[in-house]
């Protein structure tokens, strides 16, 4: 008869858990750390100053919009967050829109031609 096989078992579990948890608090730091600097950014700021802020992209697309041409840059944020920080630049390399999280997105004013 085998005694103690839970044991090895549960102490594995446990173990897993606790990568697991300091892996989803380590995602969350830098997220954070992220948002922060997102706040930061500015309407007409450089694509090297969003840089300076907050790192390297995960992602830069090419994109035409309303404004034009220019390109979005995306930062990473956990899977469970719903939309990613992201930086639209104008065709001269301007920020023109802004998205921290849902409830916080900047948007150049466009002026009416008329």
């Amino acid at each position: 008869m085998k005694k103690h096989q839970g044991r090895p078992r549960r102490a594995w579990l446990f173990s897993a858990g606790l990568l697991l948890c300091i892996s989803c608090n380590n995602q969350d730091l830098e997220y954070e750390r992220t948002l922060a600097a997102c706040m930061k950014v500015q309407i007409g700021d450089t694509e090297q100053r969003v840089r300076e802020l907050m790192g390297e992209p995960m992602k830069a697309e090419q994109r035409i919009a309303n404004s034009g041409k220019g390109r979005v840059l995306g930062f990473p944020a956990p899977a469970i967050i719903a939309s990613a920080p992201q930086i639209y630049l104008d065709e001269t390399g301007r920020v023109d829109e802004i998205i921290c999280y849902d409830s916080h997105r900047l948007t150049k004013e466009i002026k009416n031609q008329s």
